[in-house]
């Protein structure tokens, strides 16, 4: 059941393209300047979160996503 993000927690991943938590539904969104939302990572793909909570990016194009439930901090290259 996909449900609306209740914590929204936004990082920049280049000028063009924006990370967002979806923590409801366990996954991390990307969202273009156009609006496009996609899935980034998350549930039916190599990472399996459970509650993440936060995230950061760095000036490679890393992603790192602090998940909770796994006490877990991960990272996601930019090759996934």
């Amino acid at each position: 059941m996909n449900r609306i993000p209740s914590i929204l927690v936004l990082a920049l991943m280049s000028l063009l393209v924006s990370c967002v938590t979806d923590s409801d539904n366990n996954r991390i969104r990307k969202i273009t300047p156009g609006g496009v939302v996609s899935t980034f990572t998350g549930s039916g793909t190599e990472a399996q979160f459970e509650d993440p909570y936060d995230l950061a990016v760095d000036s490679f194009g890393n992603v790192y996503v602090t998940d909770a439930h796994n006490h877990r901090i991960r990272k996601i290259t930019p090759a996934g």
